[in-house]
């Protein structure tokens, strides 16, 4: 239960997760690799964010390319 609320909570950018890492507990009972884990899954959240943030920018449905 841990691990996938630690996967959701990590993609979606949100603190609070299931298990051992509920909101008054944090990551730091997490091992390094699963730390380096939850960054990249925040990062791949957030950079979903941008690119879809950029296909509606004014500057890309000009040139065409959408």
């Amino acid at each position: 239960m841990t691990a996938i609320g630690s996967s959701v909570s990590s993609l979606g950018n949100v603190k609070s997760a299931f298990g051992q890492l509920s909101p008054v507990n944090n990551y730091d009972s997490l091992p390094s690799l699963g730390k380096w884990w939850s960054a990249f899954l925040m990062l791949l959240g957030r950079l979903e964010l941008f690119t879809v943030l950029i296909l509606f920018t004014p500057y890309f449905s000009k040139t065409g390319k959408f």
